[in-house]
């Protein structure tokens, strides 16, 4: 599946089963960053906006067994030196620079709906501190893999809000 196939399926999912499941928590109105400079260079996929206040979201959802990590974008196996999320939110960390308010993952497995978010920069901030410790996993792509780093939700106690829904 092509990149654009891969962010519009993405986006599908996540505002299909994610955003009902965190509606409570969330009642505001979500935007689509799809595509966008914010999404492309700074890794925000959605201003979620309640009131006067407006904040960023990364957001990504997996449909499958639920995990207790955050998964984050390491290595792309056909092109190992191009900097990937890793790279671009640990230089956007070192300096300062935009990134999301929230990170927010989700998984759909057997009727269930799975969801966990966390300040973005308490999780790259963990992510800098433990990178070289963190475990890793494949995705394969149309003809190659990108390799994942996991972000064990034990390394982030205290940090993380959960929420498990039905469909």
């Amino acid at each position: 599946m092509r990149k654009q196939e891969r962010l519009s399926r993405g986006e599908r999912n996540f505002e299909k089963y994610i955003i009902p499941a965190v509606r409570k928590e969330f009642p505001g109105h979500w935007h689509s960053c799809n595509g966008s400079e914010a999404d492309m260079h700074h890794g925000i996929d959605y201003y979620y906006t309640e009131g006067q206040s407006t904040i960023s979201i990364a957001a990504r959802v997996w449909i499958g067994v639920p995990r207790q990590h955050f998964a984050v974008r390491w290595k792309r196996e056909s092109d190992l030196s191009r900097p990937l999320e890793v790279d671009s939110r640990l230089q956007a960390l070192e300096n300062n620079a935009p990134m999301s308010n929230l990170t927010m993952e989700g998984f759909v497995y057997k009727g269930r709906i799975y969801v966990a978010w966390i300040d973005s920069s308490v999780l790259w901030r963990t992510i800098q501190e433990r990178l070289d410790e963190l475990n890793h996993f494949p995705v394969m792509n149309e003809a190659d893999k990108t390799w994942f780093k996991q972000v064990p939700f034990e390394f982030l106690e205290g940090h993380i809000n959960k929420k498990i829904t039905s469909l």
